[in-house]
């Protein structure tokens, strides 16, 4: 079998270092970022996370521990960290063709290698480490970000090079299998990639608490306890790639869109708008992925004043056929809106779910004695996402989605400019 080596760039605490590449006065100073409607700490950074404010954790609970660190706040600006998660992934082509992109920050770099180790595959381990640095140069040159890269033989052990090379020069390489035991009996075994909770639960339980320790259990052991997926992450581990595919995503089989309003709303009206901009995002989202729904289900959350307690109002909606359409869809959840909504109740979140997809050429049409105009509806659908593709989200939204009132948006006091996608965000030099 052909051997490869495996790249992990991943981007150091990418939202935050989104926010520092245009505020360079940030840089060695405590950032926060926010979740939607400034809700929790979604990212830290160095200085934060050494003081020992937790990830996830309420801002309203760690604001005053904030003031008094001086930490800067920001709402979460997920158009700007997308442009430029787009911007770091454009380089990683120039230098490999088979890039898996895992995540917004993160992506897989596989090069082949030849199986001919001797007598050059000590020169070709320096090689590999001149590469990384070279990229790293280059990602931090052209969009200011700062990188770290983790050098292996398969994606598990280049995962775990990664976190290492964070705490270094931003490069680790895991080539050499003679240093790899000393590496893995520092790391964690809850901490490998793919070790879930429950089966770090049983390893420690047994005694295994190191990655190293993990690696030398018996293969008959981890079959038994943990199937095929403990014997590949095993195999990982010692330096054998199992994961080739890992990384490339796949077709999801249902798409969830909700938000929490900025404050809470008591007119159906109102109710109906948001929900329908959630269905018009996730039905952009399903026709990217060619595919029709079946099933839509719409859903509210209430909040009586005074009380802490949420209760769920929801209901579903089957399809004779399967669509794509946007108005088909907010049609329908219009619909569920109308049966659930009870005047007189604080309504606090909604949301919709897009549920038993068909691939579009495979999705059943009308019958024999019925008219349609799917072709012509899929057209228009296609038109508007290329004209929000080219412009911009929400260049051109249905009517029903059209705000009338603030009141359904996030929360974002204190969110940045769009700096890169937008002509009002761009920088002006003075």
């Amino acid at each position: 079998m052909k051997s490869s080596v495996t790249f992990l760039i991943d981007c150091n605490n990418f939202f935050v270092s989104c926010e520092r590449v245009f505020k360079p006065e940030l840089r060695d100073k405590p950032v926060v970022v926010l979740s939607s409607n400034d809700g929790c700490i979604v990212a830290r950074s160095n200085e934060v996370r050494s003081a020992g404010i937790a990830m996830g954790i309420p801002y309203f609970q760690i604001r005053a521990e904030c003031e008094k660190m001086g930490v800067r706040i920001f709402s979460s600006n997920f158009r700007l960290y997308g442009d430029m998660s787009d911007r770091v992934m454009s380089i990683m082509h120039q230098f490999c063709d088979d890039v898996d992109v895992y995540s917004i920050d993160e992506a897989f770099l596989t090069f082949p290698m030849s199986e001919n180790r001797s007598p050059t595959w000590g020169s070709q381990w320096c090689e590999y480490v001149k590469l990384a640095h070279e990229i790293q140069s280059r990602v931090w040159q052209w969009t200011g970000m700062p990188i770290s890269i983790g050098i292996a033989p398969s994606k598990t052990l280049a995962k775990v090079a990664s976190k290492i090379a964070k705490k270094h020069d931003g490069v680790c390489s895991l080539l050499d299998e003679t240093i790899r035991p000393k590496i893995l009996d520092q790391v964690q075994v809850g901490e490998v990639w793919n070790i879930g909770r429950s089966h770090t639960k049983r390893l420690v339980g047994n005694g295994i608490l190191t990655a190293q320790q993990f690696v030398e259990l018996p293969d008959h052991w981890l079959k038994s306890h943990m199937g095929v997926m403990g014997l590949r992450i095993a195999a990982e581990l010692r330096g054998m790639s199992c994961f080739e595919h890992q990384a490339v995503p796949v077709s999801r089989k249902s798409i969830m869109c909700s938000r929490s309003f900025g404050e809470a709303i008591m007119k159906k009206e109102i109710l109906k708008q948001a929900t329908a901009h959630h269905v018009t995002t996730a039905a952009s989202k399903m026709r990217r992925q060619d595919c029709k729904a079946t099933w839509l289900r719409a859903y509210a959350y209430t909040k009586e004043k005074g009380i802490d307690y949420r209760d769920k109002a929801s209901g579903w909606h089957e399809f004779h056929f399967p669509t794509d359409d946007t108005g088909t869809l907010i049609h329908a959840a219009s619909s569920i809106v109308d049966r659930f909504f009870t005047p007189g109740l604080r309504y606090v979140k909604a949301g919709v779910l897009l549920a038993d997809f068909v691939p579009k050429e495979i999705a059943p049409s009308m019958s024999l004695f019925e008219t349609s105009d799917e072709d012509t509806k899929t057209e228009i659908m296609h038109a508007v996402d290329d004209i929000n593709s080219y412009f911009g989200t929400n260049t051109v939204l249905p009517a029903a989605a059209l705000k009338t009132t603030n009141a359904w948006s996030a929360k974002r006091d204190l969110v940045t400019p769009e700096y890169t996608t937008s002509w009002q965000g761009i920088l002006k030099a003075q």
